[in-house]
């Protein structure tokens, strides 16, 4: 998450686009680098990892390596240089050699780890939290040492226990736990013989003992939990070896095992030439040759990508491959002029935004015009702004600023808001517990999510997040029936209904007062007459259901019910504001 940060603060200080690439490319190779130069390597360590025992250490590091090229040529140059792997590009002008001169550049990388000193204040917080998770664990490791030391045999006879419903004969160590004397004299007994007095002596033992070590277990695991849970002090880098350094070779049909001809670190023949700073070039000439002026592909790529952005759709459509089987550009003269206005204003990010949502084209209305649904249907002519619906995490960020709930703070480790019960199970091997977060932790921006490659958060693949197995130039967009569901029922989404119908139970003002500040709250404008109409009559018609339900009211106005405010009046409101929040309107970028 510290990488994570460190994008977040690029964009929002607006750093240069050209500095921003240079630094998350050969950030540990700049002159004086610094501990958040050497933070921004960290774009190099979401690849997949294995750690699994028996693996070939070798093979995965060079599918580590691959994975660098491939994410460096399709994020900046566009470029589907990975067809090269195993044999020349069959499209492209990229020989198979051109694509491991490229590996070259990173065939030399080592993963490094940094500890983070950070402040007093931040290291003592940690010691604390540490020691404190190691007091308990100690306590209760004692706590289980007892209890097992305090085991002895007896003679059970024939105890019977209903495990379910189907008596099994059992016979089990009992622990010495604060034995009565009339619990000591049942011990040699067998259970049958016990009257009615002394079988509930003996089944008070057992159940208050059973407790005992069932308590112990279940704390124990917590602990282990919160432990793993304690914020590492370390971030994650990459680092240029400087002994013992590979020799680079063509790989025969991309096998590690069979190499062919060596190589040197080099950049694609059909691209400008690089002119390296020393005899054999380094991570640092690529990083400024892919932002260098007489490299024109790095700024029309990052132009497109903000054009995709903010329109929908990239003046090339295929984000991923400006080569020969992309879609041309619709409009080449402006991709051309943009990159040269982005690169002559300093690679200033926030400028280009302002550029394209002041300029009349972007403010158009995504309304269908006379005639322009014949003439235009895909709009690639940009007769009219586009409509989409947007990505999961601002679906989840909508939900919860609409509601009050959305907590603004920037950057901090991630968070778990509350999802579905048993997800965790299905991940793949390392199953782990999804400890949800306090609030208001919890209402944070849908970017601080957890995200688990073998188990992600539903939510968000549901609405089309990608895996982020490998680098991605541009999401799907798909509208189902279950992204409907989710809206409705997922816990998170709901909370957010329940708190904004809360919100507008206990609110002072008539009905129609309250129903234009839902509709300014989530739309953004004021309601129609019909619209206000029948929210109005779904109001009173909900209200009047709930009345004659009050355990269903119950259950959907949950921790939100307020003292003075009838119970069907916010389960009422909770359906209104539930109705409003679920609109494609506000689902969607209009």
């Amino acid at each position: 998450w510290r990488y994570r940060d460190w994008v977040i603060n690029s964009i929002n200080r607006n750093q240069p686009y050209d500095r921003f690439i240079i630094e998350q490319l050969a950030g540990d190779l700049l002159p004086g680098s610094t501990l958040q130069h050497k933070v921004a390597t960290g774009l190099h360590r979401m690849n997949i990892k294995n750690n699994e025992s028996g693996i070939n250490k070798e093979d995965y590091r060079n599918r580590e390596t691959v994975d660098r090229v491939n994410t460096t040529a399709t994020s900046v140059l566009g470029l589907t240089l990975g067809c090269a792997q195993c044999h020349s590009h069959k499209y492209d002008p990229i020989p198979q050699r051109d694509f491991y001169a490229f590996y070259a550049f990173f065939n030399n990388v080592d993963e490094k780890n940094i500890d983070i000193k950070g402040s007093d204040a931040d290291r003592n917080r940690y010691q604390a939290a540490l020691d404190g998770v190691k007091r308990l664990q100690a306590a209760l490791t004692n706590r289980r040492k007892t209890l097992s030391s305090m085991r002895k045999h007896a003679d059970l006879g024939s105890w019977q226990k209903s495990l379910a419903g189907k008596p099994t004969a059992i016979a089990r160590q009992i622990a010495h736990l604060d034995v009565t004397p009339q619990v000591r004299a049942l011990l040699g007994q067998p259970f049958g013989n016990f009257n009615e007095d002394q079988r509930a002596t003996a089944t008070a033992f057992w159940k208050t003992l059973a407790g005992r070590q069932d308590d112990t277990s279940q704390a124990m695991a917590q602990v282990s939990v919160q432990k793993r849970h304690l914020p590492k002090p370390y971030v994650m880098t990459i680092a240029e070896r400087s002994k013992d350094r590979r020799t680079t070779h063509v790989l025969v049909r991309g096998d590690f095992k069979q190499k062919g001809q060596p190589v040197t670190p080099a950049t694609p023949t059909a691209l400008p030439p690089l002119k390296p700073r020393n005899a054999t070039a380094d991570r640092l000439d690529l990083a400024r040759w892919l932002v260098d002026r007489n490299n024109p592909l790095a700024a029309r790529v990052a132009v497109n990508h903000a054009w995709a952005h903010l329109f929908g759709r990239g003046l090339v459509s295929t984000r991923d491959d400006f080569g020969s089987q992309g879609t041309p550009p619709t409009h080449p003269e402006l991709l051309d002029w943009l990159a040269v206005e982005f690169t002559d204003s300093g690679w200033d990010r926030k400028a280009l935004v302002k550029r394209i949502v002041t300029s009349s084209t972007y403010r158009q209305s995504s309304a269908l015009g006379p005639g322009v649904a014949s003439t235009d249907p895909d709009n690639l002519w940009l007769a009219r702004q586009s409509r989409y619906r947007v990505e999961g995490e601002i679906i989840r960020d909508l939900f919860l600023d609409a509601a009050g709930l959305l907590h603004r703070r920037v950057g901090g480790s991630t968070i778990h808001p509350p999802k579905p019960e048993g997800t965790e199970d299905l991940a793949y091997k390392y199953k782990t517990r999804w400890i949800v977060s306090n609030r208001p932790e919890r209402y944070r921006r849908g970017m601080y999510i957890l995200f688990k490659r073998t188990n992600p958060y539903p939510s968000l693949m549901i609405f089309d997040s990608p895996e982020s197995n490998v680098c991605l130039a541009e999401r799907n967009r798909s509208n189902t029936p279950l992204q409907a569901l989710t809206t409705l029922n997922d816990p998170v989404f709901f909370e957010c209904a329940q708190a904004l119908g809360h919100r507008l139970a206990t609110s002072a003002s008539s009905i129609d007062e309250r129903l234009h500040q839902l509709s300014l709250s989530a739309l953004s404008r004021p309601l129609e007459q019909a619209e206000r109409k029948v929210l109005k009559q779904l109001h009173d018609d909900e209200s009047e259901w709930f009345s004659t339900h009050p355990e269903e009211a119950r259950h959907v106005v949950g921790p939100f019910t307020a003292s003075g405010t009838p119970l069907n009046r916010t389960a009422a409101w909770i359906g209104v504001a539930r109705t409003v929040l679920n609109l494609d309107e506000f689902l969607t970028r209009d």
